[in-house]
């Protein structure tokens, strides 16, 4: 698809964020995936540091191509210093891009980790500049856990992304400046433990959690933090990204709802930049079986063994399908189901309460609804 719409995605790491979208790019390139927008990523991924070696390609898996992104003049050496590790100073680096009309679209991704100023990025995120606004895809506690909820449905607090110490620490350095640190990664959970006695075993960091769950590595060799590729891992998970990500914000609406979005852990919203570049315009939300909940003129609840959903609306709606989600299976029934106006269909779901049916989704038009039971 030609275009001339821009987009600028201006991410908080310079390694993690910017290979796991150039990933994805990639793949949206090599699969000819449409693509309505030409996408900027600031900073640009690392490049090879020998491009006379070309990577092996994976078995079954043709080598990927590299893709050329829309070029900007770089920020000079005083505005970068401004706009390093400050959530607000991200948006509004954004905000002057959409004002200069620049880009068309903007997109700032940070994650919580104790960033300063989380709060007045939102805020100012939320103000528009010429009708427009700067969207945030935030992690909480980091990225890796928007990585993490494709391998299982997780909702857990996680203290660190990465468990690390400081090497001069007890050599005669009472306070330390970042030049002088020596900072080291206790790599969790790999074996041998190099720092056994610091090794949470993924109990407090989440690269030490997902590498003892076997998601992904966690050694000085191959790491979240190097990884060029993250996307391939989880291409074939997205619909289940997308399942976990929503389960994410439906718990912490539980257990958070009080608290700010900055101020919560765990939190997500980055899959909505995922969802937008592969324009997927699905939504994917939670509700409790037993709250009567409504969704876009849908009314859905259970009681007794049965599920009951009721159309609110005045025209008539059909349910792609309903699908009993289990650990490792599915079982679909109701395929085209058609309700007609201020009506309701019953469905007996006895059997599959009896077997340990995990949550129950409904398909209906671009709403994928998942039943907490």
């Amino acid at each position: 698809m030609r275009t001339n719409h821009t987009t600028l995605i201006i991410c908080e790491g310079e390694k993690t964020e910017p290979l796991f979208f150039k990933s994805l790019l990639d793949y949206i390139e090599k699969e000819k995936k449409e693509l309505d927008t030409i996408v900027t990523l600031r900073p640009e991924p690392p490049e090879e540091e020998d491009e006379e070696v070309k990577p092996k390609p994976q078995k079954h898996k043709p080598p990927r191509k590299t893709r050329k992104t829309h070029k900007v003049e770089k920020i000079d050496k005083e505005q970068k210093k401004k706009t390093e590790g400050y959530p607000l100073n991200w948006v509004m680096e954004g905000k002057a891009e959409l004002n200069d009309e620049t880009f068309d679209e903007v997109w700032v991704v940070f994650d919580h980790d104790n960033h300063p100023k989380r709060k007045e990025a939102f805020d100012e995120a939320d103000i528009k500049v010429n009708e427009k606004k700067v969207q945030i895809a935030f992690s909480s506690r980091s990225f890796e856990y928007y990585l993490l909820v494709h391998f299982e449905k997780i909702y857990r607090t996680f203290e660190k992304t990465d468990c690390k110490f400081d090497e001069n620490v007890g050599k005669g350095r009472k306070k330390r400046s970042k030049d002088q640190r020596n900072t080291k990664f206790v790599r969790c959970s790999t074996s041998p433990s190099k720092y056994p006695e610091l090794d949470c075993y993924g109990k407090i960091c989440l690269n030490g959690y997902a590498h003892a769950k076997g998601y992904w590595n966690n050694s000085d060799d191959e790491n979240s933090k190097d990884k060029k590729d993250f996307f391939q891992e989880i291409e074939g998970k997205l619909e289940l990204g997308y399942e976990n990500a929503a389960w994410v914000r439906y718990m912490s609406e539980q257990h958070q709802g009080t608290e700010p979005i900055y101020e919560r852990n765990p939190y997500l919203t980055t899959d909505n930049i995922v969802k937008r570049l592969l324009l997927n315009r699905e939504k994917h939300v939670w509700i409790n079986a037993f709250s009567n909940q409504s969704i876009d003129g849908l009314k859905i609840w259970i009681v007794s063994n049965h599920l009951y959903i009721r159309n609110e609306t005045n025209v008539s709606i059909v349910l792609s399908s309903i699908t009993a989600i289990y650990r490792t299976d599915e079982k679909t029934f109701g395929n085209q189901q058609i309700i007609f106006p201020t009506k309701d269909v019953k469905f007996d779901i006895s059997e599959y309460l009896k077997t340990n049916v995990e949550y129950f989704k409904i398909k209906y038009g671009k709403y994928n609804i998942m039943i907490s039971l």
